[in-house]
């Protein structure tokens, strides 16, 4: 999930800057910059990694019983 907002966030500053076609250098850099933003701001500061993961990985009724 984490690189999909980072993603989403690049692509907010490339339609911001009208630039269709950039190199994948200059793709990089963006996405350095916007990363190093998103540190900066500690956007994951309240997120429990290890709560996260578990709900994330709950058991799953697939059909049948035990």
């Amino acid at each position: 999930m984490q690189a999909e907002v980072f993603d989403f966030v690049l692509f907010l500053e490339q339609r911001q800057i009208n630039q269709s076609v950039i190199t994948d250098q200059q793709r990089k850099e963006r996405l350095k910059k916007s990363l190093d933003k998103a540190v900066a701001l500690n956007i994951f500061a309240g997120v429990d990694g290890v709560a996260w993961q578990n709900e994330q990985r709950q058991d799953r009724n697939i059909g049948y019983d035990e």
